[in-house]
């Protein structure tokens, strides 16, 4: 599980925490809605404002040593639910702590 303090993230403006997130417009997140258990919904219209934005910087929390700082970047090209996006973490600043992978938006 990867645990994240002080997560924010970055637009042309100053870095902004995670609940400062603006929610997505309300007719995008309709088209997503069928798609997710409905216990789940209530956090859908952040959860898409985040995918907007396109990025996600942190710290992954290391039990016993220091956090190490991350960037998460994905496509956000996709306006359909079955699309696939690729998705890029990378740690510690350094390329050979890069993982990539293939996710449909669903």
């Amino acid at each position: 599980m990867v645990t994240t303090n002080n997560p924010t993230v970055n637009s042309s403006q100053s870095p902004a925490k995670l609940d400062k997130i603006k929610p997505a417009p309300s007719q995008l997140v309709g088209i997503f809605m069928p798609y997710f258990n409905e216990a789940k919904r209530k956090y859908l219209p952040v959860a898409m404002g985040l995918y907007q934005q396109g990025h996600l910087e942190g710290e992954r929390q290391i039990i016993g040593a220091e956090n190490i700082p991350f960037i998460a970047t994905w496509s956000g090209s996709s306006s359909l639910p079955s699309d696939l996006n690729r998705c890029r973490v990378q740690f510690d600043n350094n390329p050979e702590l890069s993982y990539e992978m293939m996710v449909s938006a669903s």
